[in-house]
């Protein structure tokens, strides 16, 4: 007598489907040029899970974080880092050098405190 499986073949279908999902995404590849930066980044809309921002051509940063609201703001490119400087709830954050990684067509990667800092990954609308 055989055992009987403990998985049936659509759950381990869906199983095997969420496992190899990752490995489909794109890689995420190092932008370290400011020319790159713009040619994929300016001007689109992102979202970054609890908000969204538009990184716009003319050196302004305007976006929405859900609770607090809506964001304004500078950027610039130094150093092969996207910095910027925002004003969220009427408070202003500072500047902000961050490590920016782009991820195929769809999104982007950016690594705050100069790369050694929180994680954010953006989805382009």
């Amino acid at each position: 007598m055989q055992p009987e499986p403990t998985m049936s073949l659509p759950r381990l279908c869906l199983a095997t489907l969420l496992i190899a999902t990752p490995a489909l995404a794109a890689d995420p590849a190092p932008v370290t040029d400011e020319a790159a930066f713009r040619a994929f980044a300016i001007d689109r809309s992102m979202d970054f899970g609890i908000g969204k921002q538009v990184i716009h051509a003319d050196g302004r940063v305007t976006g929405t974080i859900n609770g607090p609201g809506d964001f304004t703001g500078i950027w610039s490119w130094k150093d092969n880092l996207y910095c910027r400087d925002l004003v969220v709830a009427g408070e202003q954050t500072g500047e902000d050098c961050m490590v920016v990684e782009q991820i195929g067509d769809t999104g982007m990667r950016m690594i705050r405190a100069r790369g050694e800092g929180r994680v954010y990954e953006f989805t382009f609308q």
